[in-house]
């Protein structure tokens, strides 16, 4: 890709990252409001809903042997809003993008 302005390639790259997260954030903002208005329905699917979807399950996070603080950890993780969680993710990699951009 060639610079555009005197941009480098790495400040190019973060950008892309940036957008294409606040991109993806805000569709999510757009069709749960979308969702919201038509039906009055606001569904809010967890990060445990969104792994299951994949097929990951956590048995022992309900009824563990022991570690039973661990355990209440992780069900809280796993009950975290899948759209915070994804706009968690989406700022994570858009801080390492930065980072490598830095370092470059």
């Amino acid at each position: 890709m060639d610079p555009v302005d005197g941009e480098a390639p790495n400040t190019m790259f973060s950008n892309a990252v940036y957008w294409a997260g606040a991109g993806i954030f805000l569709a999510l903002v757009a069709g749960k409001f979308y969702i919201w208005m038509r039906s009055g329905y606001f569904p809010m699917p967890t990060l445990g809903d969104g792994l299951a979807y994949f097929g990951y399950s956590y048995p022992g996070a309900n009824d563990p042997a022991d570690w039973h603080g661990l355990a209440a950890v992780g069900r809280w993780i796993l009950s975290i809003p899948l759209m915070v969680a994804v706009a968690a993710a989406g700022l994570v990699a858009g801080f390492f993008a930065e980072v490598l951009e830095d370092a470059a």
